[in-house]
């Protein structure tokens, strides 16, 4: 193995030195193209380019914010349209309004807000909802009740019919509306939050001419608030929402109130524009030039309006035109730094790392691979490295249960004697064979036996401190080694108890719940033998000591 190892360094180094020509040189001729192509292009160029891409990057921002918004405003005639087709809403309008007496009334009318507040259960999509009848009479009902606006709770219809937002109602095209936002709420008395309303009418299902009344659903702007600020930009840009009327819905400007008319010159660029999406450049807001991007969202033919001010995104290509010059002298230090930076990244970091766990593996950690493999090279090696160690822990470990094998345990008995000499301490060898083992197998077959070995080997795992080592040598006989603090073994028969009293507990195999126990023999180096050989077969006899003693017994091996 260590001849492979020391292959695998020369091999190394050949890439260290061809790679590290190729990158200096494709590092170099990339910072003289870049300061060539900074020489040819003009002021006017570059402003053009910053101007595209910055726009277009706006323009599927906002249209990815206009989508979202669409999606909630959808959410929310859905929202109504459950409502409209839900049975068991339209039966109680329609008792509600045929007459009848006082007591089915009013227990409808009491079914009927019950009903609305069910509606709300989990998360609420709207401050309120409120039922009107079709001429806006009467509130027939509204969730919740305590919020509702004085106007609307006594009840007046010409105090109802008065109120702005009613007058504004058209269902000519539509049976649902959406209302601008406004500072006073439309039914509730909540005065924290502007809000935007959606108005549904909702008809007879047997007699669609007949209307029953219409819905009401109030939303505070909140919501659209949160849906909305990733489409403001840097610096003062910003963003507003506008009514198909031109007033402010949301706006990320404090001095534009939700509800007053946005600018008159902007609206008309705006509003003449025949396409839903785009953009163009206006100096009558603010005093100044500013970019704008817009999209038109459906169902509520809202505007979603992006600006940002064309002076600061033509900043950054000024201040790059002043500092052209001093680019020019530090792109050779720049170059010198970079080269050297991406050397110590891109090849001497991964060199040292693949360096390191070789140095590992050579050591005898068969455990240790290679993480860090770029898609070069020196990532091949890692690649081919970590193969090759998996090849030799192959022959290590045992496939079943992923221990050490017979031929990693005799290595480490001899790296233990070697280690055992120059200390004058000593270590000890547990024989472990399993009870009625070829029971279980013969009975319930292949598979369950090595669910069964597998599982053992985990509880001998648990019952080993950090020094020890356990491995599986044949079918169910498992050995462990443990180095000794003192001279005697009482500390090996401790473990050894441990190790009993683990395997005693019940495993469930299939369904059924098997117990097994296990025959520990024991032997001690230097005084029960002085090589590996010796003293597995010392361990051995202990251990069919023990089970003809009676089994599940621990047994020390007497020389005889």
């Amino acid at each position: 193995m260590k001849r492979s190892l020391n292959d695998w360094k020369t091999v190394t180094r050949g890439i260290l030195r061809r790679t590290s020509v190729r990158l200096s040189i494709s590092l170099l001729i990339s910072v003289i193209v870049v300061v060539s192509i900074l020489s040819v292009f003009s002021y006017k160029q570059s402003v053009r380019i910053v101007e595209q891409e910055t726009g277009d990057a706006a323009l599927q921002t906002v249209q990815r914010t206009g989508k979202h918004m669409e999606h909630i405003l959808r959410e929310y005639e859905a929202y109504l349209d459950m409502m409209v087709y839900d049975q068991e809403l339209l039966n109680k309008l329609i008792v509600l309004g045929t007459p009848q007496d006082t007591t089915v009334y009013d227990r409808t009318e009491l079914e009927l807000a019950q009903l609305l507040r069910s509606y709300t259960y989990g998360k609420p999509l709207g401050e309120t909802i409120t039922i009107f009848s079709s001429d806006f009479n009467h509130v027939v009902s509204t969730f919740p009740d305590n919020l509702i606006h004085p106007a609307m709770k006594s009840g007046n219809a010409e105090k109802i019919q008065q109120m702005e937002w009613v007058r504004s109602l058209d269902f000519t095209n539509s049976t649902t509306l959406f209302l601008d936002a406004r500072k006073e709420a439309f039914v509730s008395t909540n005065p924290s939050e502007a809000y935007f309303a959606v108005a549904r009418k909702v008809s007879d299902p047997l007699k669609p001419s007949i209307d029953l009344g219409v819905i009401l659903l109030e939303v505070s702007t909140s919501q659209l608030h949160a849906a909305l600020d990733g489409s403001a930009m840097t610096g003062t840009s910003g963003y507003v929402v506008l009514s198909e009327q031109g007033k402010v819905v949301d706006s990320s400007e404090p001095v534009l109130e939700s509800g007053s008319l946005f600018e008159t010159s902007i609206l008309e660029q705006l509003m003449t524009t025949m396409t839903r999406y785009g953009t163009f450049v206006s100096n009558e807001w603010m005093d100044r030039d500013h970019y704008y991007v817009f999209y038109t969202t459906n169902p509520a033919d809202w505007y979603i309006l992006s600006y940002y001010p064309r002076e600061e995104l033509l900043a950054p290509v000024r201040h790059l035109l002043w500092n052209f010059l001093w680019l020019a002298v530090l792109c050779s230090v720049a170059a010198a730094i970079s080269v050297g930076y991406l050397m110590h990244r891109g090849i001497g970091i991964p060199l040292r790392n693949l360096h390191k766990v070789m140095r590992e593996g050579e050591a005898g950690n068969l455990s240790v691979r290679t993480t860090d493999n770029p898609d070069n090279e020196i990532g091949d090696l890692g690649r081919a490295f970590n193969q090759m160690m998996e090849q030799i822990s192959l022959a290590y470990h045992d496939t079943l249960t992923n221990l050490p094998n017979r031929r990693y345990l005799v290595e480490k008995i001899e790296q233990q004697i070697q280690e055992a000499q120059a200390s004058d301490c000593s270590f000890a060898v547990l024989f472990m064979d399993l009870d009625r083992f070829k029971e279980i197998n013969d009975t319930l077959g292949h598979h369950a036996g090595d669910q069964l070995i597998q599982k053992i080997a985990k509880r001998l795992l648990a019952c080993m401190r950090a020094e020890d080592t356990v491995a599986r040598i044949a079918g169910d006989e498992f050995v462990a080694l443990l180095p000794l603090h003192g001279a005697d073994s009482a500390e090996a028969k401790e473990v050894a108890c441990t190790i009993m009293e683990a395997i005693r507990q019940p495993c469930l195999i299939y369904g059924q719940e098997l117990t097994v126990t296990t025959s520990i023999g024991a032997a001690v180096y230097p005084q029960d033998a002085q090589d590996a050989e010796g003293l597995l077969q010392a361990a051995d006899r202990a251990m069919y000591e023990a089970k003809a003693s009676g089994k599940d017994a621990v047994v020390s091996y007497q020389a005889r």
